[in-house]
C-alpha cells in the first residue's frame, strides 16, 4: 500500500508520476516508499531492502502482462535503470521510441529514460541522439501537476552533453571597446591596433587546451580574426611582463600596437584578463583600442541563484565571480544519470574558469524532514555533495523556508536546531574538505535576516522549541568559519543596507554574511523593465562589498542578464558606478547599440505608472486619471514593441516572470478594468469595509454625520497602497498604506484628501492609523491643505497598534474645495515591508 510522506503527501502524489497504483515504490526519487521508509521512518536495514526486491517483483509482474503499456514499461525501466540494469530498460521503451501517437508526457518520459540508460553505461553518444529527437518533437511537460518537465530537462541537459561552445549568446555584442564592468584604473586611448591575425605566447601555468585560451580563439573567430606564429601581433598571457594587482580576482592588461600583454592574480583574475581583451576589440573594424588597466572587484562571489546552460557565458562577460543553481534538475527526482550530469558538468566547466558555482537540492536539506542524528542522512549528504566537490562545485545548504518541525529523533536528542545544526554541518563540511580542500559551502539558516524580530521568527521558534537568540549563538560558536552563510539584510527585502546592520550580522553569525538580494526589481509585483537605471550603488552604505563575502541576486541568468550585468559594475566599482550608464553598456552588450534608447522611455513610463498603482492594484487614484494612465500604458507599450521588432534577440533577455512583458500584462489587465468599472466601483466592492471604518470613526473619534463631521475613507482618497486588496478581512477598515522614501526608486508614500465645505472656517482633522519602524527611525510625515503646510514631524500614531491623530486646520487656509495631502517622510525600507504609515479613515470636524 502506498504510505503518506511526513506531512507532505500533496507534493508526493504530485512526484509519483508514472508509479503504478497498489505498489511500494523505490527507485530514485525522493519521497518514495523506501526513500521515506530508509531516510525519514529509519526502518531497519532488511525490511528496507525488502521493499526493494518487492517493488522490482511487482514491476516483473505488471510488465509482464502488460508490455504494450507505456506507464508501465516507463515505470520498470526507471527502475531497472536505478539497479544498472541498462540493456533491459533500452529493450523495455524501445518498442515506444517511435510512437508519436503517445501522450506528450509518455513520449518524452520515454525517450527520456532511454538516454538516461545509455549515459549509465557509457553510451553518451546514444543518450545525445534520444534527446535530440526529444526536442526535435518540441513537447510540452512542464506543468504544475507534472513537476518532472522531461521535456524541460532534454533541453537543459543537450547542450551539456554536446559540449558548450561559449558562443551561444554570441556576446559580448557592443562593448564600446571599453571594459566591462569599469575597471578600477583605466587609461585608454582613442587609437586602435589592428588584430588581422594574432599569434600567442602562453605562460607556463597556461597550456593550449585552456579554457580561457579556448574561449578567446572562439570570440576571435567569430569576429574574423585569425591565429597564425607569424602574426605581427601577440598576445601574451601569463608571461610574467607586467604585475597584476595582488588581490582576489585582480587582473591586468596592457595593450600596444603590436601586442597585449595579460596577468592574472589568480585562475579567475587571468579569466577576466582574457574577457577584458575580448571586450577591447572593435568588432567591426577588427581592431583593438590600446590602453593599460588594472583591475579587481570590490565585492566578492557577485552572481545570480537560479541559471542554466546559457549562464556560463553570461557570467563571463558580466565578470560573475559564483553562479548558483537554487534548485537542481535533482531536486525531488534523485540522482538519475542525466540529472546528476547537469549537476556535475557545470561544476567542471565553471571551475575551468576559476569561477564558482553552487549547485543546491532543498529535497536533500529541507524537504523531507531528514533526522541529522542519522548516519544514513550524513552518509547521504556526504555522497552526494562530495561528488559535487570533486568536480570542481560548491553547495548551497538550504534551510531557508520550512525548516520546523524537526524530525522527532532530533528533538529527542538533541532538543533543537540550535543544538545539532551548527555541528552537523562543519562535520560534514570538514570530511569533504579532507579529499578536496577548496570545497566552499553557503549556509540559510532558517532565521536569515535580521536585526529586525520578524512575526515569523516567534512562529517558528514555537514549532521549533528554538531560540533565535540561541540559533545564531550556535553559528557563530559551531559552524565552521569557513562556511559562508547567506543573510537578506535587515529584513527579508532589504534594498538600503547600512553598516550598522553588517556589523549586526557580522557579531551575530561570527563572519561577515553573504548577501542574499530578494526583490531586487522596483515596479508593481517587485518586476522590472529590463533597462532600469537601478541604484545599486546608491542604495546601500559606501564601502559594502568589503562588508560581505558575497552577494548573490536572487532572480535567473540569462533572462535577467543585463540587470545582473549593471549590479555587478556596481558591486565591482561602487563609487564610479553611473547607474544609467551601467545599464545602457549593459544593454549593448547583450543586445546592441540602441537597444536601451529604444526601450529607456517604458522603463520611464513604468515609473510613472507606480505612482498609481502598487502590487498590481487597481486604485481610486487610476479610476480619476484614467487618461493620464493610459497614455503611460500606451507608452511602455510601443517601447516593447518597438525594441523587440528591432532587436527580436533581446525576447531572452525580458527577466522572464519579473520582466518588462510581465510587468506590461499586468498594467494592461488594470487599465482594462479600470476602463469598464462604473464611478461606484470601489465604494460597492469595498462597502464592509467602510462601514466597519465608519463605525469605529464613531467609537473612536465621535463620528457624527448629524452634526456636519465629514467621513473619508478609500473610495474618497488618491495615492497609497490598499493594505486589504483582496478584502480578506471584510470587517476591518478599508486602510491605505504610505511607504517609505528610498532615492529615486517610485514610491507610493503619498495621500490626497479632497473635502468641500459650504463654508470657510476652522476644521479639525482626525487620522486613525498605526505605523512600523525602519530599523529606529522616527516614522514622520508632512501634511498640506491646499498647498500649504499644516504639520512635518511625528505621525502621533503608535506602532503595531491603531491609534488617533488629529491636527488642527485653520480658518484661512480653508477653502470651499480643499485638499489634503499627507506624504511620508519615513526613509528607506521597501515596497513590502516598514516603514510604513496605515491610515484607516479620516474625519473632518468643524471647531
Amino acid at each position: 500500500m502506498k504510505r503518506k510522506i511526513g506531512g507532505l503527501a500533496v507534493l508526493a502524489g504530485m512526484l509519483a508520476g508514472s508509479v503504478l497504483q497498489g505498489a511500494v515504490d523505490s527507485g530514485y526519487k525522493r519521497y518514495s516508499d523506501y526513500w521515506n521508509a530508509y531516510y525519514i521512518e529509519l526502518r531497519p536495514e532488511a525490511e528496507c531492502k525488502q521493499m526493494e526486491t518487492d517493488y522490482l517483483k511487482y514491476l516483473e509482474t505488471e510488465y509482464a502482462g502488460k508490455k504494450d503499456n507505456p506507464d508501465t514499461c516507463i515505470a520498470y525501466a526507471a527502475y531497472l535503470v536505478y539497479l544498472g540494469r541498462n540493456d533491459l530498460a533500452i529493450s523495455v521503451l524501445s518498442p515506444f521510441a517511435g510512437q508519436t501517437n503517445l501522450v506528450p508526457m509518455q513520449q518524452a518520459d520515454t525517450l527520456l529514460w532511454l538516454a538516461e540508460a545509455a549515459l549509465n553505461k557509457g553510451d553518451k553518444a546514444g543518450a545525445i541522439r534520444h534527446l535530440e529527437d526529444l526536442n526535435e518533437r518540441n513537447l510540452k511537460t512542464s506543468s504544475r501537476g507534472a513537476p518532472a518537465d522531461p521535456a524541460g530537462l532534454a533541453r537543459e541537459a543537450l547542450p551539456w552533453l554536446k559540449g558548450l561552445t561559449l558562443d551561444e549568446l554570441k556576446l559580448p555584442v557592443e562593448t564600446g571597446a571599453k571594459a566591462f564592468p569599469k575597471p578600477q584604473e583605466a587609461k585608454y586611448a582613442d587609437t586602435f591596433a589592428p588584430l588581422k591575425s594574432v599569434k600567442l605566447e602562453l605562460g607556463k601555468d597556461i597550456k593550449p587546451d585552456d579554457a580561457r585560451v579556448k574561449l578567446l580563439k572562439t570570440k576571435f573567430a567569430r569576429f574574423g580574426i585569425g591565429f597564425a606564429d607569424s602574426a605581427p601581433f601577440t598576445i601574451s598571457i601569463n608571461a610574467g611582463a607586467i604585475a597584476a594587482p595582488a588581490r582576489e580576482e585582480g587582473y591586468a592588461v596592457s595593450v600596444t600596437g603590436n601586442g597585449a600583454v595579460l596577468q592574472g592574480h589568480d585562475r579567475i583574475g587571468t579569466t577576466w584578463a582574457v574577457v577584458t581583451l575580448i571586450q577591447l576589440v572593435d568588432q567591426a573594424a577588427k581592431s583593438v583600442r590600446l590602453c593599460e588597466i588594472r583591475d579587481w572587484p570590490e565585492t566578492p562571489q557577485r552572481g545570480p541563484l537560479m541559471s542554466d546552460h546559457r549562464s556560463l557565458e553570461v557570467a563571463l562577460f558580466t565578470k560573475s565571480s559564483m553562479v548558483c543553481l537554487q534548485g537542481t534538475w535533482t531536486q525531488n527526482w534523485g540522482e538519475t544519470p542525466l540529472r546528476m550530469f547537469t549537476v556535475l558538468e557545470p561544476c567542471r566547466r565553471y571551475a575551468e574558469f576559476g569561477i564558482n558555482y553552487y549547485a543546491g537540492d532543498r529535497s536533500l536539506t529541507m524537504y523531507p524532514k531528514y533526522p541529522l542524528t542519522s548516519e544514513r542522512t550524513f552518509k547521504l549528504h556526504y555522497d552526494v555533495f562530495s561528488k559535487i566537490a570533486e568536480a570542481g562545485g560548491h553547495v548551497l545548504f538550504l534551510y531557508d523556508d520550512a525548516r520546523y518541525p524537526l524530525h522527532p529523533e532530533d528533538v529527542k536528542v538533541n532538543k533543537n536546531g540550535a543544538g545539532q545544526d551548527a555541528k552537523y554541518i562543519t562535520r560534514l563540511f570538514r570530511e569533504i574538505r579532507k579529499k578536496t580542500p577548496g570545497f566552499r559551502m553557503i549556509y540559510c539558516q532558517p532565521f536569515y535576516w535580521g536585526p529586525y524580530y520578524a512575526g515569523i521568527f516567534k512562529a517558528m521558534e514555537k514549532a521549533g522549541n528554538e531560540s533565535w537568540a540561541e540559533y545564531n549563538r550556535s553559528l557563530k560558536a559551531e559552524l565552521d568559519p569557513a562556511i559562508d552563510m547567506f543573510w537578506t539584510g535587515i529584513r527579508l527585502v532589504s534594498q538600503d543596507i547600512a553598516k550598522s546592520d553588517t556589523d549586526w550580522a557580522f557579531d551575530a553569525y561570527g563572519r561577515k554574511p553573504f548577501f542574499w538580494q530578494n526583490r531586487p526589481f522596483p515596479h508593481t509585483f517587485h518586476s522590472g523593465g529590463v533597462v532600469d537605471a537601478i541604484p545599486w550603488a546608491r542604495m546601500h552604505f559606501d564601502g559594502l562589498g568589503g562588508e560581505l563575502s558575497g552577494y548573490a541576486y536572487n532572480q535567473f541568468s540569462p533572462s535577467c542578464a543585463i540587470p545582473i550585468a549593471a549590479m555587478n559594475e556596481a558591486l565591482w566599482n561602487q563609487k564610479n558606478s553611473d547607474a544609467r550608464e551601467s545599464v545602457r553598456r549593459a544593454s549593448e552588450m547583450f543586445c546592441g547599440k540602441g537597444f536601451f534608447e529604444m526601450l529607456e522611455p517604458g522603463s520611464k513610463a513604468f515609473y510613472e505608472i507606480d505612482g498609481y498603482s502598487r502590487e498590481g492594484q487597481f486604485t481610486p487614484y487610476i479610476l480619476r486619471n484614467l487618461d493620464k494612465f493610459e497614455a503611460a500604458v500606451k507608452i511602455a507599450r510601443d517601447a516593447y514593441d518597438k525594441a523587440l521588432k528591432a532587436y527580436p534577440a533581446a525576447a531572452l533577455y525580458d527577466c522572464g516572470g519579473y520582466g518588462y512583458g510581465t510587468t506590461l500584462s499586468y498594467v494592461e489587465s488594470i487599465l482594462k478594468e479600470a476602463k469598464a468599472a462604473k464611478p461606484d466601483h470601489f465604494q460597492t466592492r469595498f462597502a464592509s469595509k467602510i462601514a466597519a471604518g465608519r463605525e469605529m470613526a464613531a467609537k473612536d473619534a465621535g463620528f457624527d454625520a448629524a452634526k456636519g463631521d465629514l467621513y473619508k475613507s478609500l473610495p474618497d482618497m488618491s495615492g497609497g497602497e490598499i493594505e486589504d486588496y483582496y478584502n480578506k478581512r471584510p470587517k476591518e477598515p478599508a486602510s491605505i498604506l504610505l511607504r517609505g522614501v528610498q532615492l529615486d526608486q517610485a514610491r507610493v508614500n503619498w495621500l490626497e484628501i479632497p473635502f468641500d465645505t459650504a463654508a470657510p472656517g476652522k476644521y479639525e482633522l482626525i487620522l486613525s492609523g498605526q505605523m512600523e519602524k525602519h530599523r529606529d527611525l522616527d516614522i514622520t510625515w508632512r501634511i498640506l491643505l491646499n498647498g500649504k503646510l499644516i504639520h512635518e514631524g511625528l505621525t502621533g500614531f503608535k506602532e503595531g497598534a491603531r491609534s488617533i491623530a488629529a491636527y488642527e486646520l485653520p480658518a484661512d487656509k480653508v477653502g470651499k474645495s480643499n485638499l489634503i495631502r499627507i506624504e511620508s517622510l519615513a526613509q528607506g525600507g521597501t515596497p513590502w515591508n516598514g516603514p510604513w504609515i496605515m491610515i484607516d479613515y479620516a474625519v473632518l470636524r468643524k471647531k
